[in-house]
């Protein structure tokens, strides 16, 4: 799998695969994933809730939604373990689309036309309010903390760099357009660049790692084949 250079999650050696079949193996652990979900949903859409002006009543519903997508998720990778499909089966996949599609119902019934249509937007945008928010932690005990306008402008920014470049010459892009447009002062862009060489430092490691995965995962992909 291609490594996470936005947000610098773990370029561990261990599989999705056997990721998944440990967490599906295990219910309280499933039970942890969601609950953990349900705590990071104020937080990744916070703004969201603002921007489209929600009721406590559409923010409960909203929230309630994403929950019950979230398990019927972990459901369908349960059952495509128990019964040995591939990742990639045409079968998994119309399950995944039908989940989103009863999720994408619910929501639209909650927030109506014109709300779906923020969140759309909101959610098109997410991983890049990734880096902004790293920023914003960063930054938050200095004389310069970031901003919400700022935060929207750095946003813009990523966005567009993800759009605008292959993943290697992403943070590069991502630092160079904020000097460009002069929205953040000499210090936050400092902590901008010590990001970006982090990222970019993981992302090599990453594909140092490259070989162990493979060795990892090839002997549980032939018991797989095996067992069928």
């Amino acid at each position: 799998s291609s490594p996470e250079v936005l947000n610098g999650k773990s370029s561990g050696a261990i599989s999705s695969e056997a990721l998944d079949a440990f967490v599906a193996a295990n219910p309280e652990l499933q039970k942890l994933y969601l609950r953990q979900n349900t705590v990071r949903l104020a937080s990744n859409y916070g703004p969201f809730y603002q921007a489209a002006k929600l009721s406590p009543a559409q923010i409960a519903a909203f929230e309630k939604a994403l929950t019950v997508h979230h398990q019927g998720l972990l459901d369908i990778a349960a059952a495509a373990i128990g019964e040995g499909l591939d990742k990639n089966s045409a079968r998994l996949q119309q399950l995944r689309d039908s989940a989103h599609e009863e999720r994408n119902r619910a929501l639209r019934d909650t927030l109506g036309a014109e709300g779906y249509a923020v969140f759309a937007e909101y959610q098109r945008t997410l991983p890049a309010r990734e880096v902004a928010s790293y920023l914003a932690g960063e930054l938050y005990y200095t004389p310069t903390p970031l901003t919400s306008e700022q935060a929207e402008a750095l946003t813009r920014v990523v966005a567009e760099s993800r759009r605008d470049s292959k993943s290697t010459e992403m943070w590069d892009l991502i630092v160079d357009r904020a000097h460009e447009r002069k929205f953040l002062t000499p210090e936050q862009l400092a902590v901008l660049e010590t990001r970006r060489d982090q990222m970019k430092l993981a992302a090599e490691v990453h594909a140092a790692l490259a070989p162990l995965r493979e060795a990892h995962e090839a002997p549980a992909a032939t018991a797989r084949r095996g067992s069928r």
